[in-house]
């Protein structure tokens, strides 16, 4: 059975927990660092001016274990500071630090998302589309050729809402064929979120030869 990933920073297997981006410059660095230790590029974005609660106070703390309601704090618990996002790039992915976890987006073989989940690291904490169920590549796998993504409407309806929107064909491959019989097709998984070093570890070694 996989581990619930919220589990994971909770255990000290995981991510630090950094609260929601954009984050604070402390946080910043450390959300950098994780990815460069790997050999990927990381970069802040954003950047903007934002009240925050003061560390130390007990607005503080709520907020970063991820806890938010009205009154929590006074005006003397909140101080302006400049916060950004942090993001990274390997080739044609694209990683986005969260709370808790990594958002890595971009096209991985299913071949490679097999083996992926066949690791046990990787089954537990590189999930597939970031569902908390860790399921199976198989079963969301996106069928794609030529760069576009493979739509296989399968009912009157489905028909009749391609013919509404003609310009569908500029951004989908529309057949009536099964997706994974299209000729050079291909199938992919488009997104994981990754919840500790040791799953980002092993998604990044996947995928650098392919990036």
């Amino acid at each position: 059975m996989s581990l619930n990933p919220s589990c994971n920073s909770v255990r000290g297997v995981g991510f630090p927990v950094l609260g929601d981006p954009p984050f604070r410059q402390e946080s910043a660095d450390i959300a950098m660092a994780e990815l460069r230790e790997l050999g990927v590029e990381a970069y802040q974005e954003g950047e903007e001016e934002r009240e925050v609660w003061k560390p130390g106070t007990e607005a503080y703390r709520l907020a970063k274990s991820g806890v938010h309601f009205s009154n929590m704090g006074g005006p003397e618990d909140i101080i302006t500071v400049r916060v950004s996002k942090v993001r990274g790039k390997l080739g044609k992915f694209q990683f986005t630090r969260c709370w808790y976890y990594w958002s890595v987006a971009g096209p991985v073989p299913i071949e490679i998302a097999r083996q992926l989940y066949q690791d046990e690291e990787g089954r537990r904490s590189v999930r597939v589309e970031g569902d908390c169920g860790c399921p199976n590549p198989d079963d969301r796998v996106s069928w794609m050729v030529e760069g576009k993504t493979i739509m296989q409407p399968k009912s009157d309806e489905d028909w009749n809402s391609v013919r509404k929107h003609p310009n569908w064909f500029e951004d989908y491959h529309i057949t009536g064929d099964p997706p994974e019989s299209v000729p050079g097709a291909g199938g992919f998984i488009t997104q994981y979120h990754v919840d500790t070093r040791a799953g980002l570890k092993l998604l990044v070694d996947a995928i650098r030869g392919i990036a």
